[in-house]
């Protein structure tokens, strides 16, 4: 049996953060969170600087869908240092997040997702006595390099759902981004909010499946989690991608208005291109696309 929708004034709001770079794979996330939606719900992408453009044709694209969409322009945080090359500095945006959603609990999710089922099921997340629930890892995380241990617990940052009110209390944004401004991390937000918010519940397992950034290509979409994550620096709309949700991934891009759009810049880096053509190559030679041993590019 599927549950009935929460009543309008329960439905949590979605939130994005995003730079240019991200606009594509947002443009999905919104078609198959419009497809997903049984009902109006609030959508706010948090922006740095998105050009007007962008905006534009992703209000003309949803004026009249259940997402209730609306912009958002946040600037990042002051003397904020540059970030590991495959992330944006907009990741920061999210820690702000809090001081500007004025709902009691609000759900924060990446751009490069895709949505695969009703996102009602993030309206009865039960937070009493909790800031935030997130997607558990099955391991410990070692933050050694940066002189902070080995945390046995750890979430993923790429779906939470929020209590407002105690993230404020707890001030857990600010916090965070004085260890940032402080420590390298390979992972910024993510790590930064994990050794800040020790009050947190893990997610009902399944609901958000992170994928692989290399293997066969995906057919059709996994039946049964809520969402699909593309975690690793290789993403399904790269050139030369073997991510197993490319096909998939410009199936949904083609109901967009960016069905035509080029790569852009950030999509064509030469260190990252530079990986994804190596790889292509040695496909195409019959040689194994990695060495036993080889690094993730």
């Amino acid at each position: 049996m599927v549950d009935p929708p929460a009543p309008a004034s329960l439905r949590r709001p979605i939130v994005f953060t995003v730079a240019a770079r991200y606009v594509r794979p947002l443009a999905v996330a919104l078609e198959r969170l419009e497809r997903q939606c049984g009902e109006a719900r609030a959508v706010v992408v948090a922006h740095d600087g998105l050009p007007p453009l962008h905006r534009w044709l992703l209000a003309r694209r949803f004026r009249g869908s259940p997402l209730k969409l609306r912009f958002l322009h946040l600037p990042l945080p002051a003397g904020h240092r540059r970030q590991p090359h495959h992330f944006s500095p907009a990741i920061l945006l999210r820690l702000a997040l809090a001081k500007v959603i004025e709902a009691p609990v609000f759900v924060y999710v990446d751009a490069d997702v895709l949505f695969t089922g009703n996102p009602a099921a993030l309206d009865r997340i039960d937070l009493e006595g909790f800031t935030l629930a997130a997607a558990a890892w099955h391991h410990p995380r070692d933050l050694s390099a940066s002189g902070h241990g080995v945390l046995p617990r750890y979430f993923a940052s790429s779906l939470l759902v929020i209590d407002r009110a105690r993230f404020l209390a707890e001030g857990i944004g600010e916090r965070c981004l004085e260890l940032i401004a402080r420590h390298r991390f390979d992972f910024p937000d993510q790590d930064a909010l994990n050794l800040c918010c020790g009050a947190w519940q893990p997610l009902p397992e399944g609901l958000c499946l992170e994928m692989a950034d290399q293997g066969a290509a995906l057919a059709d979409e996994p039946v049964g989690p809520l969402l699909l994550q593309f975690s690793g620096s290789e993403k399904p709309w790269h050139p030369f991608s073997r991510h197993p949700c490319r096909r998939i991934f410009r199936h949904h891009l083609s109901r967009t208005p960016y069905r035509f759009f080029p790569p852009g810049p950030a999509d064509l880096r030469w260190r990252s291109l530079g990986s994804r053509l190596r790889q292509w190559l040695l496909r195409t030679a019959g040689w194994p696309a990695r060495a036993p041993g080889d690094a993730t590019p």
